[in-house]
């Protein structure tokens, strides 16, 4: 019995296209499956600003000679590494994170070098790139302001190169909390003030 010629002609073009439309798939990924190299973390204004190490101890000590402390547990920056990407695959994180706990906990964060968030208990703060006057604000990130100073007295004690970031305290209900921290270059935070008790405590 002879065969079609129409529908050997058909079979023989849905097999070329199926074979065409397969070639072009495993183009596209191969284009998109690469090597690429991610840089390390570097951030010159956030070790400056933040310069803490692993199994260090901070103390803070008010007025009233009361001390609260927290430890340095861990200090992370990530390495320079080649990665495969592909379709939906994955992407350079570069990154920085200081975790630290005690009567006090502390996480900071920082995302690509460009935005920074810093947590001292109950006080959660965001904002953008670091620079040479500390943690930029990003106003639309939440009820925040900052303030930069040359130089800033504290209790007596003079710091030079302070950033505050402040909370505005109309959501604060109940309770003591952080609204205040300072933050100096090399030094990392040097205070904190609680309200509605604007109890102020400072690094010792």
């Amino acid at each position: 019995m002879q065969r079609s010629p129409v529908k050997t002609r058909f079979r023989f073009t849905f097999w070329v296209m199926i074979t065409l439309v397969a070639f072009a798939v495993l183009q596209v990924f191969t284009f998109c499956s690469r090597t690429i190299s991610c840089p390390a973390f570097s951030d010159a204004a956030f070790d400056t600003w933040l310069p803490y190490q692993q199994g260090q101890w901070l103390f803070f000590i008010n007025s009233r000679q009361q001390k609260d402390s927290i430890l340095i547990e861990v200090v992370e920056r990530s390495a320079a590494e080649q990665i495969k990407t592909g379709f939906n695959g994955p992407r350079c994180h570069i990154y920085a994170y200081v975790r630290g706990k005690g009567n006090l906990l502390l996480n900071i964060d920082n995302q690509e070098a460009q935005t920074v968030s810093l947590a001292l208990d109950d006080f959660n703060f965001s904002g953008g790139a670091m620079g040479d006057s500390g943690i930029r604000y990003v106003p639309e990130i939440g009820p925040y302001k900052t303030v930069y100073y040359y130089s800033h007295i504290l209790e007596g004690r003079t710091f030079n190169n302070v950033e505050l970031l402040e909370k505005d305290t109309m959501g604060l209900k109940g309770g003591d909390h952080i609204y205040r921290v300072y933050l100096s270059r090399e030094n990392g935070i040097i205070a904190y003030e609680r309200y509605p008790s604007h109890d102020l405590w400072i690094k010792q």
